[in-house]
């Protein structure tokens, strides 16, 4: 008598074959790993249809919850059934069925069944509306994603479907914050968009210090940092030049960390003044001896400065190894970064970078042309925002060979996105940011190239 059931369904049109909707359905990782909600999924080894799944809830007053519960998922021929158990005598039953509209577009349908104690009934409703809607976008997004648009597409009817389906002011809103955040930023021109608000994103619950102080988006995984050494193929004592290192991790496990090849001498760039600072400091502190030179400006070498990393006219070694994480996307503009980073890489030497361009086809549609216009007033210049195809084009005609661009995205903007959504209103707003950034077809990719012996 004090179990109450609830009943709702939600539907999503896609702009993708049916099939290609279909193989992101019926793949229960990759469909767990497009939920703002989960952090964590393990398989049982005796029975591949059953899962334990760690939630990340946002509790009132700005608390966060995480939660433990057994699931079960079962591939059907339409899409996919999961039923979940969860604390406190909640059972979730939800059933994914794909529909086909055309040879190019497809319906996705999600029937929800839950039943909870009638107390706790209002407040799971509310984490069902938000979470599962987002995750159909995502889905849409990761299917639309696979297949080539045609040109001139439309993206905006994702927008107007949105705001159709949701029709009350607080469904819209975050977009609404979103974009005037997005607009705020890029107006505070005469500053850079980064400082110390990293240390406390870095903070683990019951810390007062956080441990460490990485100012990228993480593969989430393992660190970001390692994925791209591995990408760039660093090799002992070689000459490393580390772009935009904020304050200072990125530098301290190049000198550290037992699986990263250490360099025999290291340089470093970071545009903040307190950034170069507190990474010199940090660096002292090790009391190691591979030779460091921290230099604080620009990315790119401008005429006037003095003693930069990339002056092609320097006389200074070159570099074996040149690695920009998480940064390239915000300079102005990047290819000449490239073409610079080029002259001073050593015969043999290597180029990686963890960055943002956009899916073939994406920038041509008219909802992301909306957004991108909003972005390039000062989060990512014009010129930056090309497809994945004209990256690889580009780094080509600079003269790199072997050029390899992975794209990383579905483990980097889920988690990246869930994450910012429990740091609080502020932080909420920029997850909703993100999401719409990665839904008008942003990818996060590892771009390595090598230079010609």
């Amino acid at each position: 008598m004090f179990f109450s059931d609830h009943h709702t369904k939600f539907t999503k049109r896609i702009h993708a074959p049916p099939q290609a909707v279909l193989d992101v359905l019926r793949d229960p990782h990759a469909m767990m790993g497009l939920s703002p909600l989960i952090i964590s999924v393990t398989v049982d080894p005796q029975d591949s249809t059953k899962y334990t799944v760690i939630d990340r809830l946002a509790m009132p007053f700005g608390t966060t919850r995480m939660i433990s519960y057994g699931a079960t998922i079962v591939v059907t021929a339409e899409g996919m059934d999961a039923e979940s158990k969860a604390g406190a005598g909640t059972t979730t039953r939800s059933r994914y069925v794909a529909r086909a509209i055309s040879e190019r577009e497809t319906e996705v349908e999600e029937q929800v069944h839950v039943t909870a104690f009638f107390l706790l009934l209002p407040f799971i409703k509310g984490v069902i509306a938000s979470a599962h809607n987002l995750t159909l976008d995502r889905l849409a997004a990761k299917a639309e994603g696979s297949c080539k648009r045609p040109a001139g597409y439309l993206y905006l009817d994702t927008l107007v479907l949105f705001l159709r389906k949701q029709m009350n002011l607080l469904s819209v809103l975050p977009a609404v914050l979103a974009l005037i955040a997005v607009y705020w930023m890029a107006k505070r021109s005469s500053a850079d968009p980064y400082g110390d608000f990293h240390l406390a994103l870095n903070k683990l619950p019951g810390e007062d210090t956080p441990r460490t102080e990485w100012l990228n988006m993480g593969y989430w995984k393992v660190p970001l940092a390692l994925k791209l050494l591995q990408a760039a193929g660093c090799k002992p004592g070689g000459r490393v030049l580390d772009v935009g290192h904020g304050s200072g991790e990125s530098l301290i496990l190049l000198l550290t960390h037992p699986d990263v090849p250490r360099p025999a001498h290291l340089t470093g760039i970071t545009s903040l003044e307190s950034h170069y600072t507190r990474s010199q400091a940090r660096v002292a502190r090790l009391n190691q001896t591979v030779p460091v030179d921290l230099y604080a400006g620009d990315a790119i070498y401008r005429p006037g400065s003095r003693n930069h990393p990339i002056d092609p006219s320097s006389e200074q070694p070159k570099f074996d190894t040149i690695l920009a994480l998480d940064c390239a996307y915000h300079f102005q503009p990047r290819a000449e970064f490239l073409r610079q980073a080029y002259d001073r890489l050593n015969p043999g030497g290597s180029i990686a970078l963890a960055d943002i361009c956009f899916a073939p086809g994406a920038l041509q549609t008219r909802w992301t042309r909306f957004v991108t216009m909003i972005l390039r007033l000062g989060l990512m210049p014009a010129e930056n925002m090309i497809s994945t195809d004209e990256y690889l084009a580009q780094m080509r005609q600079v003269g790199f060979i072997d050029v390899q661009l992975e794209d990383i995205t579905e483990d980097v903007f889920p988690k990246f996105i869930s994450f910012l959504a429990t740091q609080g209103v502020g932080w909420w707003i920029f997850s909703r940011v993100f999401n719409i950034f990665w839904g008008s077809g942003a990818r996060f990719v590892l771009v390595s190239a090598l230079l010609r012996h």
